[in-house]
């Protein structure tokens, strides 16, 4: 919390409510939007999880084809 406070030239607190406050509203747009998938989903609900945080497009397409060819 502290460096999204300095980041934000906030308080430690006010830093931390401004994040649980965005956390809760996001569960409850994403329960709306998606009420029989829990959140945050659970990956053993799905056929294939990939995280595209650190990869290029490129390398999901390929996690992808790998994945439908091993289903073949």
């Amino acid at each position: 919390m502290e460096r999204i406070a300095s980041r934000e030239g906030l308080s430690v607190e006010e830093a931390t409510h401004k994040t649980t406050s965005r956390n809760n509203a996001n569960t409850e747009r994403y329960a709306a939007l998606y009420p029989h998938i829990p959140f945050p989903p659970q990956e053993h609900i799905f056929d294939l999880a990939i995280d595209t945080t650190l990869i290029a497009p490129d390398e999901v397409v390929s996690k992808i084809l790998a994945y439908l060819n091993h289903q073949l």
